[in-house]
């Protein structure tokens, strides 16, 4: 697989929102590698599925602060066990707050290039 990359808006501490390039790539079979890259700090991810490596590539910047404005960084987006072993993390579900009795809902199929589409932050991390 070649890299593949995308612009998305990250929010600074301040509150100001500023550019970050996210790649991603197979490394090696059963290796996936997303990388983040804004204002001059790179941190990656290398983990079994493009989700996780997303998450470890975007942690560090949440610790100083930064909130990566994707769904992918979504509090309500989480790939099925399925889509992780047979698709790399590359489709998650996004699913609606929970319903009237507690059970979350289906809301839809996201893919990587959804994954890493800016949303409304309000559901973000």
């Amino acid at each position: 697989m070649s890299i593949e990359s995308t612009v998305l808006p990250m929010l600074r501490p301040d509150g100001a929102k500023v550019d970050a390039k996210v790649e991603w790539e197979a490394v090696k079979y059963g290796e996936c590698r997303v990388s983040t890259n804004c204002e001059g700090k790179v941190f990656e991810g290398r983990r079994i599925d493009y989700f996780d490596a997303l998450e470890e590539a975007r942690l560090p910047f949440e610790a100083e602060g930064y909130r990566l404005l994707c769904y992918g960084a979504s509090l309500n987006v989480f790939p099925s066990g399925m889509g992780r072993s047979c698709g790399l993390g590359m489709e998650s579900y996004q699913f609606r707050e929970k319903g009237p009795k507690g059970a979350k809902s289906f809301l839809r199929l996201v893919r990587m290039s959804f994954l890493l589409r800016s949303g409304n932050s309000a559901c973000f991390t």
